[in-house]
């Protein structure tokens, strides 16, 4: 079994594009464990409501028990925070936060390359070396042309059979798609589905032969394309359970297309089971997934019933019967699929129900443009141009693929439409949670990955998409790992105070630049406010109460605030704490609510009037009840105030 098992791994390690793949993983995960701390907004947050959900029940932790309270209803956010409580039970937290994160690098190309041999399947060797990558003849020398055998006399002529190629699918026998690859009608005497083979013949002759020197075999190259978006700007929000979403959506589709022919009872409970996942990590996801499977099982049936139908003029009579065929084969599949879709879609209504809705919004212009630029725009400009660059790259993709005239999965292509209208007309907000188009950015990309992947390219095609998503991606991990580093430095000036803070305490956070101010008075960050919520890695190594600790305010995840104590609501405006200078009233919080803030941070310092009104109230209320104990080197950006001793404290003036 070893034997078998490190010779399977050399032949791997054969294949160039294997090698070309695991290069760049590894390379992506270099920006993660070179550094002490990864930048993101709310990933500080998740790490926090890990350790309480572990340390809710000791006896040293009272402040948690006081404050706090675990939700008693399972939602759909619990998912994420109980694959990282499992993993802080192993390692470390800051460990344990790198280890999901590799996770998810190494996950989402590895489900790309799933879905796209599942729109086309690996061919055996021997086919491979017949299609033109291995057995080519030599240069100059003349293929000869194979004569056909004259028939028996008095015998039929059989008429070759079209290969079938489903819109978007695959078998599981991969020698019988290497058969339909060559004009092979496949395995003899083996009963197939009728609407499956006309249609498929109907897209063979409208999309004819593939572009000259095509390189046949798997659309597993196609995965270099997704590269470019593992450090997209939801992964530096810190919105890792939707980032797991993503490689799940891949599973999803992926699983369909393989199985969506001969789906068994076994093969239908892993599909439900994937859509269960899928909605525990992230409801978009689910939706979009829905999204692609149900536009590619409607395109496929209607490509199969045109081959039904057969030649002739467009009448009402041929529209009918179209429309019959397409409705008849569409139900065959969409069943299925609905049926292991329930348990998800019921979790799904049931968790909208309790949060409420939103309205859509009207598309614009701007938000069209902002589709080019968002995917990879978090830190810098620079990444926005590389954004753009991956725009043109699929963009000129695209344009060479039309341009051979082939038809084989433009299922996916009127699905990816689909997501840029979804995209324009999406809220900005639903059922409590945020952020939604920038999430719906990715999508278009990832079903036009699929679209690419169901069609022949010729070499020179094949090694430029190849060049371009690799120098896209090295670019990006460059001027990320400036940033992290730069980033780093900040942070630990920030964290510096962990030392004079008293366990079980309760702190107040208060930030004056969210997204960090550079030695000359310019922003670190031009989206992600790294600084929002750092103090929370402070708060879980020493069982603090963080006022600042949103997700415990918001009522859909594992902990929640007490409402006596709710910060939001008692300290804080809602909507407007946890903003950068916030208005705040932390003085009167003991006498009105029972509670105590024994410390609190004050991060940078007021840049414009719109912090004047607020910032001189915080100060008002900490020169009355608090002492500066310490300031942080070497930019004296980060200040600890603690509460004096009772009968120290005087009313602000």
């Amino acid at each position: 079994m070893v034997v078998q098992t490190i010779g399977s791994v050399r032949q791997w390690l054969r294949d160039r594009d294997n090698l070309w793949f695991l290069a760049l993983a590894l390379a992506c995960l270099v920006p993660i464990w070179a550094f002490r701390y990864f930048p993101s907004q709310d990933g500080p947050v998740h790490v926090e409501n890990c350790r309480i959900i572990m340390e809710y029940h000791r006896p040293d932790r009272a402040a948690f028990r006081e404050y706090y309270e675990l939700n008693p209803r399972l939602e759909l956010t619990w998912l994420g925070h109980l694959v990282l409580v499992g993993l802080m039970w192993v390692a470390p937290e800051r460990v344990a936060e790198k280890i999901l994160l590799s996770g998810y690098v190494l996950l989402l190309p590895l489900a790309i390359r799933y879905a796209l041999r599942s729109v086309r399947p690996r061919l055996p060797a021997m086919d491979r070396g017949e299609c033109g990558r291995g057995l080519r003849a030599p240069r100059g020398a003349e293929t000869p042309r194979p004569q056909p055998q004259p028939a028996p006399r008095g015998a039929e002529t059989p008429r070759p059979q079209p290969p079938p190629v489903p819109d978007g699918a695959a078998d599981d026998d991969e020698v019988g798609h290497a058969e339909r690859s060559r004009g092979i009608s496949p395995g003899a005497g083996e009963k197939r589905d009728s609407s499956t083979t006309q249609g498929s013949a109907r897209n063979d002759r409208v999309r004819g032969p593939g572009p000259p020197h095509a390189e046949a075999g798997d659309a597993g190259w196609l995965a270099l394309l997704g590269f470019p978006f593992i450090y997209n700007y939801t992964l530096h929000m810190g919105f890792f359970s939707f980032c797991y979403s993503l490689a799940l959506f891949f599973f999803v589709v992926g699983y369909w297309l393989r199985h969506r022919e001969r789906l068994t009872v076994g093969r239908w409970a892993g599909l439900s089971a994937l859509c269960v996942l899928l909605c525990f990590y992230h409801p978009v996801s689910l939706v979009m997934a829905c999204l692609a499977v149900g536009v590619s099982m409607v395109w496929s049936a209607l490509a199969a019933a045109l081959g039904e139908a057969g030649p002739g003029r467009p009448n009402w009579r041929r529209f009918l019967l179209v429309t019959r065929h397409a409705s008849r084969i569409t139900w065959s599949q969409a069943w299925p699929f609905a049926l292991a879709l329930l348990p998800a879609a019921v979790l799904l209504v049931s968790f909208t129900s309790r949060q409420g809705g939103a309205t859509l919004r009207a598309p614009s212009l701007r938000e069209l443009v902002l589709l080019a630029v968002r995917p990879l725009f978090s830190f810098t400009m620079a990444e926005a141009g590389l954004s753009v660059l991956v725009t043109c790259l699929f963009a000129g993709l695209a344009a060479v693929t039309l341009a051979t005239r082939q038809r084989r999965s433009d299922g996916f292509a009127v699905a990816a439409l689909l997501a840029v209208v979804v995209y324009l007309v999406a809220p900005k907000a639903f059922s409590g949670g945020s952020f939604i188009p920038p999430r719906l950015t990715l999508y278009p990309f990832f079903l036009a990955i699929l679209w690419l992947g169901a069609h022949e390219h010729a070499r020179w095609v094949r090694r430029a998409a190849k060049v371009g998503a690799t120098g896209i991606t090295l670019a990006l991990l460059g001027i990320l790992t400036v940033k992290y580093a730069e980033l780093n430095r900040d942070l630990e000036e920030y964290l510096s105070v962990e030392p004079l803070i008293e366990a079980n305490s309760t702190v107040l956070p208060i930030s004056y630049a969210h997204r960090g101010i550079t030695p000359d008075g310019r922003l670190q960050t031009q989206k992600i406010c790294t600084f929002a919520h750092p103090a929370a890695y402070i708060a879980s190594r020493k069982g603090l109460v963080d006022f600042m600790n949103y997700e415990a305010c918001v009522g859909y995840f594992p902990v929640l605030f007490r409402p006596k104590f709710q910060p939001f609501v008692h300290i804080g405006r809602k909507g407007e704490f946890g903003t950068e200078g916030p208005n705040v009233d932390f003085l009167t919080y003991p006498e009105r609510m029972g509670g105590r803030v024994d410390y609190v941070l004050v991060w940078g310092a007021p840049r414009g009037e719109h912090d004047a009104a607020a910032a001189a109230s915080v100060r008002r209320q900490l020169d009355a009840a608090y002492d500066l104990v310490f300031t942080s080197r070497p930019r004296g950006l980060m200040r600890l105030y603690r509460r004096k001793p009772a009968g120290l404290s005087t009313r602000p003036q």
